[in-house]
């Protein structure tokens, strides 16, 4: 058995270790670390063995040294590497991680140092796929998650978005009745892109669970959310993480300060209330809505869960297809859209020949889902459908930010089911509810503009002839 420690950015020592049961890294911070490191040894010593006090106490002292001498290292999870050239870490018994170019895939030495958790499952070593299998695996995929093509496409650009070294992750946001499988969709995305023992993880705990979660996991997956759970705290989190904003947390050990965590993971959250209510976390994300089952199918998806992991291989390899195809065309491939998930887009776009789609697919139906999610929010929020139902039949309206919380709380009871109290209470609060729902107020033909005329601060509403949409985005090259 050989071994070596690491530091990695939070200063947590691990130890990478070669033992017949493959390479694994243990934190040694765990108390029982060093423990289970000498079961290992006596597995693999036939010789002498040294004493279990001596041991002991070497770990700990290389532990010790480690925390306070050896430089921090950024130690990459399951995936590494640019477009060009993709490192993903299987988690097996090989040493090699699968490096994946234009030219094809291959088991290689990495150019970064991975860390392996003892949670962390393996994935498959890759088979060899063409475009007649990648089809097939493909059909069947859709068919035993029962999945319109709609959502396939959706689905796709989730899966890839796990491996692709982007700027922009996206958060999936599956949101759908009671039995709809979201649960069962979670898994699949899991299981298919970062098996772990632990598939989820729990909503509690603010930024430090988070992070904490994202050391174990290159796919952090959050079951059963509501919107009672799911406050505006998360909901801003979770749209900085999707940019890769850096963290500040501080260092578990030594004296060195705080360290910045970066949060380049892909989250899937699920549930059945519309908890994401926020723009900026909505343009952020890939929206599938799931529609309700009847018991009879709900029973028949639930037993779908040891087919998929029959099929882990096939669909693994497929995305492994894919991802050689973006490799060698990403660079020539343009888009031309105001997504915010454009590397997402671009990639797709690179790829979408090999699954028979037409050209620009993927970018219309996350077009397309974006709009009737953002559309559906919008009945969510009390003053913009009180605005709504106050632009009935007017082009135009001009006052102050109190004159029209006096002007919506008239036509609130006369809304879809708002009522005064449910508007914002003061006029400094529905001036906050306006910047921030400005898109969602496009979205459904209301534009709010704000001007200063002498001593006074002025909104004007502006109501447009269509819909805000993003089905005009255009693809060239």
């Amino acid at each position: 058995m050989s071994a070596r420690i690491a530091v990695d950015e939070y200063s947590v020592p691990w130890m990478r270790i070669n033992s017949p049961a493959g390479p694994k890294s243990l934190d040694l911070t765990d108390r029982d670390s060093p423990e289970y490191l000498y079961e290992l040894y006596l597995e693999s010593t036939p010789g002498p063995e040294s004493p279990k006090k001596q041991f002991l106490e070497e770990v700990n002292r290389r532990r010790l040294k480690a925390k306070f001498e050896l430089p921090a290292t950024q130690q990459s999870l399951r995936m590494a590497g640019t477009i060009e050239r993709i490192e993903i870490d299987l988690g097996g018994e090989e040493e090699e991680v699968l490096i994946i170019t234009s030219e094809g895939h291959a088991m290689g030495r990495p150019r970064q140092a991975f860390v392996r958790p003892l949670s962390m499952l393996p994935l498959p070593v890759p088979l060899e796929m063409d475009q007649d299998r990648l089809r097939g695996t493909w059909l069947r995929l859709q068919s035993f998650l029962r999945l319109s093509d709609h959502q396939m496409k959706l689905l796709t650009g989730v899966m890839l978005s796990a491996f692709l070294p982007l700027k922009e992750i996206p958060v999936c946001y599956i949101r759908g009745p009671e039995g709809a499988g979201k649960g069962v969709l979670t898994q699949a995305i899991k299981l298919f892109t970062d098996p772990n023992t632990s598939p989820y993880q729990p909503l509690y705990g603010g930024t430090l669970a988070i992070v904490e979660a994202m050391r174990q996991n290159r796919v952090v997956c959050i079951d059963n959310i509501s919107s009672d759970t799911f406050s505006g705290r998360y909901s801003d989190l979770f749209a900085q993480l999707s940019t890769g904003t850096t963290i500040n947390q501080p260092r578990k050990h030594g004296f060195r300060g705080s360290c910045g965590v970066s949060g380049s993971r892909l989250v899937v959250l699920n549930g059945i209330d519309d908890f994401v209510t926020r723009s900026d976390l909505l343009s952020r994300a890939i929206p599938i809505r799931l529609k309700g089952l009847s018991s009879g199918v709900l029973e028949e998806v639930n037993s779908v869960l040891p087919r998929l992991e029959q099929m882990q291989h096939q669909v693994f390899s497929s995305i492994v297809y894919l991802l050689r195809k973006v490799a060698a065309r990403y660079s020539g491939t343009y888009v031309q859209t105001n997504s915010r998930m454009i590397g997402l887009v671009r990639a797709m776009a690179a790829c979408e020949e090999e699954l028979g789609w037409s050209r620009g697919a993927f970018q219309r139906a996350l077009a397309e889902e974006c709009d009737a999610a953002r559309l559906d929010r919008v009945e969510e929020i009390p003053a913009i459908v009180a605005v709504r139902a106050m632009m009935e039949g007017r082009s135009s309206w001009t006052g102050t930010i109190s004159e029209l919380l006096t002007e919506l709380r008239r036509y609130a009871g006369s809304s879809g089911g708002s009522n005064c109290l449910d508007l914002p209470r003061s006029p400094v609060s529905l001036g906050r509810v306006l910047g921030r729902e400005k898109v969602a107020l496009e979205s459904v033909g209301i534009i709010c503009d704000e001007r200063r005329q002498a001593s006074k601060r002025l909104r004007t509403l502006l109501r447009k002839d269509r819909l805000l949409s993003f089905s005009g985005d255009r693809m060239t090259g």
